[in-house]
């Protein structure tokens, strides 16, 4: 039996134990947050680093009449469209090791559980133009390109404002 300075001794110890789990449990919390965050902006980044990189294959292709050149920044496009789509999923609440990393097929189930409908159509529309037709079959004309471009701008401008994540 503990004596009643005893009691008020246990009784605060168990307290800061408490406070100290509550404490840890928001820390972590925070850092989970964090790295979310951190893993949206790697994507992204990478998705706008690759439109770049593919309106100047777009560019050199055109001012070349180059179709070689213009399957090139299809492709470019194409992996910009997957990393703009890994920072949505992710902003749904997937994990990175969760993202499908395979192929398409599992993207494209991530995609048409995850995202809106608008971004569902960006995905397979830029899918079939940037990579199908542009990339694999190179029947993808130059105005076509220009206008999967601007979707390819509007489609990551779309995700990055998606609860307001910005780089």
């Amino acid at each position: 039996m503990l004596r009643p300075g005893e009691k008020a001794i246990q009784l605060t110890r168990s307290l800061s134990i408490c406070l100290k789990l509550i404490l840890c449990s928001k820390i972590a919390t925070t850092l989970e947050g964090v790295k979310k965050m951190s893993t949206e902006n790697h994507h992204l980044k990478e998705a706008k680093k690759l439109y770049q990189k593919a309106l100047e294959e777009f560019e050199k292709a055109e001012e070349k009449n180059d179709d070689i050149v213009l399957r090139d920044a299809c492709g470019k496009g194409w992996l910009s469209t997957i990393e703009a789509t890994y920072a949505l999923l992710v902003k749904k609440g997937v994990k990175e090791e969760e993202l499908p990393k395979g192929g398409d097929r599992g993207r494209r189930y991530m995609v048409h559980k995850y995202a809106e409908r608008e971004l569902k159509l960006y995905y397979s529309s830029l899918r079939d133009d940037l990579h199908i037709e542009g990339y694999y079959e190179g029947t993808l004309s130059f105005e076509e390109m220009e206008r999967n471009l601007e979707d390819l701008n509007l489609y990551i401008k779309k995700i990055e404002e998606w609860e307001g994540v910005s780089q």
